[in-house]
This record gives structure tokens, C-alpha cells and sequence, in this order.
């Protein structure tokens, strides 16, 4: 496919909450946040303003007449903050354009630019589930900080300033929760639909085996376990018609919980 990468114009700019918008991760399974979510002040960080200051910097991927991607820097305190000398990077691609190696040209092209006009750091945020995080360690990226928790602490933040939590919100909150859950129960992949969740376990996970059949049996018979090399728990809602996945991020919560009380360093 041919493209071209170029300095996004002032007069583009505002096309920066589309990409935005794209640059949110969302697991499979579970659906997307509402575009406004783009207009929270804790995202709005990543573009208002945009072009004010000599650190704001963007480049465009172009398929024809269309923009597909973008990847901007700017000095600004968002989750991949480290110091008021290091720009923060994001960038994002239309599914569609995806896997088709702009972004990874996107990405370094940008870093040359960034080199040339004398800059020596640059710094990002991204979910360790992110099918890009593959594209940045190969870009250079180090990993200097991980935090188990990740937004688990945002909620009570947001409900504080602001009240009631839009629904998109709550949700990319959930799904934070259920990560750091699933990183104590020795989890590596939750996969959720309307009605099943699928927990894979790393396979030297430090658990109680002789507890799981205990576990197993509480969901009378909704809940499977299948041996292996990395280990699954299915877990399939055979009485309920869900209309959303709400259900089962609650049941993948429980599961997980449950799962986590079954550690080895939890004996007394």
C-alpha cells in the first residue's frame, strides 16, 4: 500500500480527538467507549491547545486524499508523564490501516524527527496487552516502570472531581481492575462475550491445585477447568440470555478473586 508521511497541518489538528479515540485500547469482547469520552479532562491533556508551544509536534500517515494515522509528542502530565523535560508520545492508525507496517514507519520517522531538533527522551503509556507494545520495544522503547494496579485509583479520583462516572469511563476503569486482578490470580489473557469468560493461567502459576475442584464445583457446572501447558478456567452462562457484557465482567471479577485466594503465599 502506498502512503506518505508528512507534518500534520494547523488546520488538521482537530482531527487529533479522532485519533484519540482510536489510540484507546479495548480487549476483545468488550465494547467501546462512546467518542465523547475524548472530551474528559484527563484525555483532553493529550490535545487541547494543541500547537500552542514549540514541544507540540505531529506527523500524519496518508493513504491518498486520507489521513489513516498520526503520531504526536507534546510536554504534558498524561500516564506516561516522567518529568517536565520529556515529551510524551501517542499515536494511533484506523483499524483498517493497521498490521500493515505504517505504524511502525509512523513511529520512526518521528523519532528521527525528534532526534534531528535535538531531543533526547521521549516516553509513552500502554497496556501491557496492547498489540503495539511489540512495535515499541523494537522502536527502543524501555520499559522503566510497571504498575500493577494501573487506573485502579482513577475511579475514586473521578468520583470526587466530578461526580457520577460516564458509563464509557466506568467501563475502561473495569477493565483496568480486572487486569491487576488477573496479574494476582496469575493470569495472562481474560477473554469475555456476553456469555462465557476464558481465564488462561501462566503456566508455572504458584496455586493451591488440590483447592480448584472446590472451586470448580461452586458453579455447578458452568465453570470447567482444562489441564495443559497453560491452563484454562470456561466459564459459560447456560441459564441467562445476556444482552451485554456486564454480566461477565462481573463474573470474571468473581472468578478472579476467587482464583487469587488459591495462591500458594497466601497459606498460613
Amino acid at each position: 500500500m502506498e502512503y506518505n508521511i508528512r507534518e500534520m497541518k494547523k488546520t488538521e489538528y482537530l482531527i487529533l480527538k479522532d485519533f484519540l479515540y482510536e489510540a484507546i485500547f479495548v480487549p476483545e469482547g468488550v465494547l467501546p467507549p462512546d467518542k465523547e469520552v475524548v472530551n474528559l479532562p484527563e484525555l483532553q491533556v493529550y490535545t487541547a491547545g494543541f500547537g500552542s508551544t514549540k514541544d507540540d509536534l505531529c506527523l500524519v500517515a496518508e493513504v491518498g486524499d486520507k489521513i489513516v494515522g498520526a503520531v504526536w509528542v507534546r510536554i504534558m502530565d498524561d500516564y506516561g508523564h516522567v518529568d517536565d523535560e520529556t515529551l510524551s508520545l501517542a499515536m494511533s492508525l484506523y483499524k483498517e490501516y493497521r498490521n500493515l507496517g505504517i505504524g511502525t514507519d509512523l513511529l520512526m520517522t518521528m523519532l528521527k524527527l525528534l532526534k534531528s531538533k535535538g531531543y533526547e527522551k521521549v516516553s509513552l503509556s500502554v497496556q501491557k496487552s496492547n498489540y503495539a507494545v511489540s512495535m515499541y520495544k523494537k522502536a527502543g522503547f524501555e520499559v522503566i516502570d510497571e504498575n500493577e494496579e494501573e487506573y485502579m485509583d482513577m475511579q475514586d479520583e473521578l468520583l470526587d472531581r466530578f461526580g457520577d462516572i460516564p458509563r464509557p469511563v466506568e467501563n475502561l476503569l473495569r477493565i483496568a481492575a480486572l487486569k491487576a486482578e488477573a496479574h494476582r490470580a496469575y493470569v495472562t489473557e481474560v477473554y469475555i462475550n456476553r456469555q462465557e469468560v476464558r481465564l488462561t493461567m501462566y503456566p508455572k502459576a504458584k496455586l493451591r491445585v488440590e483447592n480448584i475442584p472446590e472451586l470448580v464445583a461452586k458453579y455447578r457446572g458452568d465453570l470447567k477447568f482444562q489441564a495443559g501447558e497453560a491452563p484454562v478456567f470456561h466459564f459459560i452462562d447456560q441459564r441467562n440470555k445476556n444482552r451485554d457484557c456486564d454480566p461477565m465482567m462481573e463474573k470474571a471479577k468473581e472468578l478472579l478473586e476467587g482464583l487469587a485466594g488459591l495462591r500458594k503465599e497466601q497459606q498460613l
